[in-house]
């Protein structure tokens, strides 16, 4: 990435300068073109980084999946565990773990229920 940016830098250092150039009048036809060439240089050089990023984001999606899956899951079980520790009034860890790995399935159906009746009703 690093010869990428210098070669950024570079171009937008000629198209500065030819701004420059244009600003106080001394623009001919000649670095008109190279404006015009530098500028859409410049162009596919953003579109070039831009698909570099669009790779590295692709690539990291499995990753970005799984770990959004796996923390969806212990955010379910650790409510599940507090909904059975205020409902059954267990003080014993293990036997509340255990109820609420029972429960889990059942608390889903209901969050799932609960969120379809809340939004159902927003026109699409």
């Amino acid at each position: 990435m690093g010869a990428f940016q210098t070669q950024m830098e570079v171009t937008s250092q000629k198209f500065q300068e030819l701004q420059n150039k244009a600003m106080d009048g001394k623009l001919d036809e000649e670095s008109q073109k190279q404006m015009e060439a530098l500028a859409k240089q410049m162009m596919e050089q953003s579109l070039q980084g831009a698909g570099m990023m669009g790779t590295v984001f692709k690539a990291m999606l499995p990753a970005l999946g799984i770990s959004f899956i796996l923390s969806m899951l212990i955010a379910m079980l650790a409510k599940s565990y507090f909904v059975v520790i205020a409902v059954k009034g267990l003080s014993d860890p293990v036997n509340a773990v255990q109820t609420a790995i029972a429960w889990l399935v059942p608390l889903i159906g209901l969050w799932a229920w609960l969120f379809l009746r809340s939004f159902v009703w927003i026109p699409i």
